[in-house]
């Protein structure tokens, strides 16, 4: 006990060693030195993310009430059938016209919508870039801190941050709140929701695999390898049996559950790719 405290105690004093003495010229300010150093970046990028919400909320769509979030269809008991996507939907129709928009969507066999609705639209892509930079971030404090203290706790910080905030927007439910959890509309709870996930797992993964290296990465080093292939056979075989089947029931639950078979017999054939050392690659 007394040798595992001593340890504790001499690992924290050198991260802080190491912290203060790392090259930085933001002084006492170095703790959020990964937040200065970006910090006109992260103005846009919070710009765009209000943008979205507020013409997402805001925004008049004729026969739609104002704010509605949801697929449409036989959503609501069919209360707002053709409403799919709100105002996000109903941009693209104008803009890019449903000519051009992408038509693959789950939620139209789920709901039994008529609407077309883009899940790659225009809104959709505001949020996606508060993703992107919520990932260049984290790498970000790699180069801010060079102490696995510090980077674990930079990012669990930032895990439980995102959460909280996609929490109070979807109140914590699975459907409900101000702006409910959504990828198709790429919303901004489903944003932080996700990253929030992201950093948590980061953070878990870098203190097992860098830090102690406890675990190889397996079975998803396998997939990684050969992320390509994968890819491109995915594409191929997404309405092919064994990988995917007519669904019974046709909800959330069976719809995951086949995804989820599918991913691991994609994992299982990439187990084997990698025991043949055999790699597609560009």
């Amino acid at each position: 006990m007394t040798f595992q405290m001593t340890k504790h105690i001499w690992v924290t004093n050198t991260c802080l060693t190491i912290v203060t003495s790392f090259p930085c010229r933001y002084g006492q300010y170095i703790v959020m030195s990964d937040i200065i150093e970006s910090w006109r970046q992260w103005l846009l990028v919070i710009a765009l993310a209000v943008a979205q919400v507020a013409i997402s909320l805001a925004l008049p769509v004729p026969g739609c009430p104002r704010g509605y979030l949801g697929p449409g269809g036989w959503h609501m008991h069919g209360q707002y059938a053709n409403c799919s996507g709100g105002a996000a939907s109903y941009i693209d129709r104008l803009i890019l016209t449903p000519r051009h928009m992408h038509k693959l969507t789950n939620y139209k066999y789920i709901y039994h919508s008529s609407q077309v609705h883009d899940i790659y639209g225009i809104l959709g892509t505001l949020t996606s870039v508060l993703t992107v930079y919520l990932g260049v971030h984290a790498g970000r404090i790699l180069q801010c801190y060079n102490c696995t203290f510090m980077r674990i706790s930079r990012w669990l910080s930032w895990g439980v941050v995102t959460g909280i905030l996609a929490g109070i927007l979807c109140h914590f439910s699975k459907e409900d709140g101000i702006i409910p959890v959504n990828k198709s509309l790429w919303s901004l709870s489903f944003v932080l929701a996700t990253a929030s996930m992201a950093f948590l797992f980061l953070s878990l993964l870098y203190f097992v695999a860098d830090y102690h290296d406890w675990w190889s990465g397996a079975p998803f080093l396998y997939a990684g390898m050969n992320s390509l292939a994968l890819f491109v056979g995915h594409k191929v075989t997404r309405h092919v049996f064994p990988w995917t089947w007519k669904p019974f029931y046709n909800n959330h639950s069976e719809l995951l559950a086949m995804d989820i078979w599918g991913t691991a017999l994609w994992l299982i054939i990439a187990y084997f790719m990698y025991r043949k050392n055999c790699f597609v690659t560009v």
